[in-house]
């Protein structure tokens, strides 16, 4: 699974965070559980690349592998800090302090990983147009999670996670409109995604390098999710479900028991707001 489409379950999981917010502790702590293992491997694979990279300074450019490498930790970043705020929002429910320990390790982790990757790019020796990309990416990623992060507003305090939290701010009403009907909310999520699709441009026609653990974070995720949650909302099924759909059978999600849709394209959605 390419690191872009964990940008698509980022707005479905923000959008209609209250399945999640509202779920028992143990679907949530098996949820969060495969995610955070999931998500901690895939953290030490960074590093060794990172460790890797650091050791070849005397190369402009980037080797496709590593472009892959560099666009998954940004584009991810987007989920962590949705997961993370949604945990804040599960906890503040329930009365407890489970869940947001364990989803702001890994925010937290990948906040590191993120800030050692923004040293490597921006680097003297480093190519300045693949660095100039890659710091667009950035912006492009902070401010659609920052959009994200206005849908989980109503149930927790999200400025810690957010890029910028009067961006948030601006984007709270307009969400809080989204939210008032199963209608409304369907149609953010599909808008949304149109829109990220549109302006977050892939830097590399390759696979991500740790596609079989965005997998697994994806699998992770969707299980928290009702199983009659689908078949209430009319989502259009994304690439990627349509990618776990077709994981064996020992998978950790069988997904056709998790969704019901009906086949169909996004619109295309080009706001200027979203461009570099």
């Amino acid at each position: 699974m390419h690191a872009h489409e964990l940008s698509d379950l980022a707005a479905l999981v923000a959008v209609h965070g209250e399945q999640l917010v509202a779920a028992d502790a143990a679907t949530m702590d098996h949820a969060l559980a495969a995610y955070w293992k999931a998500s901690r491997c895939r953290l030490d694979r960074w590093c060794r690349s990172l460790a890797l990279l650091a050791k070849h300074d005397d190369r402009g450019h980037w080797t496709q592998n590593e472009i892959g490498s560099v666009e998954e930790i940004l584009v991810s970043e987007i989920l962590s800090r949705v997961v993370a705020a949604l945990a804040v929002a599960h906890d503040g429910r329930h009365a407890a302090n489970e869940s947001a320990p364990v989803a702001r390790n890994i925010f937290n982790s990948h906040l590191d990983v993120k800030r050692r990757t923004i040293a490597l790019v921006v680097a003297p020796h480093r190519d300045q147009q693949q660095a100039d990309d890659f710091l667009a990416l950035r912006r492009q990623c902070e401010r659609w999670t920052d959009l994200l992060l206005a849908y989980l507003a109503p149930h927790a305090a999200v400025d810690e996670f957010a890029a910028s939290a009067a961006r948030v701010g601006d984007f709270a009403f307009d969400a809080r409109e989204h939210l008032r009907s199963g209608a409304s909310s369907d149609m953010a999520v599909t808008m949304i995604v149109a829109g990220m699709r549109s302006s977050l441009a892939r830097l590399t026609t390759g696979r991500s390098p740790n596609a079989d653990l965005n997998l697994e974070i994806a699998t992770a995720l969707i299980g928290g999710f009702a199983p009659d949650f689908f078949d209430s909302h009319g989502h259009l099924r994304s690439t990627w479900l349509e990618r776990i759909r077709n994981v064996p059978d020992e998978s950790p999600v069988n997904i056709d028991n998790w969704w019901h849709g009906s086949r169909g394209g996004s619109p295309d959605v080009r706001s200027a707001r979203w461009q570099r």
